[in-house]
């Protein structure tokens, strides 16, 4: 049911306070367990894209925890390459 629902977000224009959900999300499946949708939230990410949201997950990426790296890792792959994101 989740990736049914994020696959229709991708086609919406968020607001600020959903975007910021989003980013929640993805930085919670990082942290956390990273479910099957992993994946199609990564996907969402020139949507959500911030330079606070780089910032976190790119700490992420320095985790000790090799779980988490590579989860934060396999995240930075879906950030717009090229120029900075607004926040």
């Amino acid at each position: 049911m989740l990736e049914s629902i994020l696959q229709r977000v991708k086609k919406l224009s968020l607001s600020p306070t959903e975007k910021a959900s989003l980013q929640r999300l993805l930085l919670n499946r990082i942290e956390n367990a990273a479910l099957r949708s992993f994946r199609r939230i990564c996907q969402l990410i020139p949507m959500i894209d911030s330079d606070p949201l780089r910032e976190a997950v790119r700490d992420r990426a320095r985790s000790t925890d090799p779980s988490v790296k590579r989860r934060a890792e396999f995240a930075l792959r879906y950030f717009p390459t090229g120029h900075h994101a607004s926040a």
